[in-house]
């Protein structure tokens, strides 16, 4: 085997997943911890992570080899207790759940865009605890009831209700920052 083929990730052959996460590992941290622990709650309301880790007798080579990394910490993905819990939950699911999650996850992250974008559009500031109740709308109603109350967001916008909020967002260069103060 190649140094190429060996030193590849386990989610690099699966395109969507792989998009996936990286793009919760360009989150900033305070973003990422709010967002990952909603995927964390659907893991588990999806594909019953948990029972499948605690029912589980032999996860195969490549997946023990995975999961004994995971407690040496040292890929990115590591420093993140929530994402590096995601990150156990989907190595374990069938290639349909992880590629099922993916897409879920992937929506839940264009309904934070729009809510950045709606802000954005008003000038008013983003709050963290929008991302979280966002973020907890989408993981228990699903992407119809995100994107109402991201419109319902708009509507304050738009009537002059919403207020200045204490985190914003700011994107620089291929990175995103947050200001203020974190929850």
């Amino acid at each position: 085997m190649s140094n190429v083929a060996s030193s590849r990730r386990w989610y690099d052959d699966k395109p969507l997943l792989s998009e996936t996460i990286k793009n919760l590992l360009s989150l900033p941290y305070s973003l990422q911890l709010v967002i990952v622990e909603g995927v964390v709650y659907l893991l588990n309301k999806e594909c019953e992570a948990q029972h499948l880790i605690r029912a589980l007798r032999s996860v195969g080579h490549q997946n023990v080899t995975g999961l004994h990394k995971s407690k040496n910490r040292r890929r990115q993905y590591d420093a993140n207790p929530y994402l590096h819990k995601a990150m156990n939950y989907l190595l374990i699911l069938s290639t349909e759940g992880q590629a099922l999650i993916a897409e879920q996850v992937q929506e839940l992250l264009e309904c934070n865009l729009e809510y950045f974008k709606t802000c954005k559009e008003f000038g008013g500031d983003s709050d963290l605890k929008d991302v979280a109740e966002l973020t907890s709308v989408y993981v228990e109603q699903g992407n119809e009831a995100a994107l109402q109350q991201v419109n319902q967001i708009r509507e304050e916008f738009l009537s002059g209700v919403r207020a200045q909020n204490k985190i914003t967002m700011a994107a620089t260069g291929s990175e995103m920052q947050v200001r203020g103060d974190a929850l």
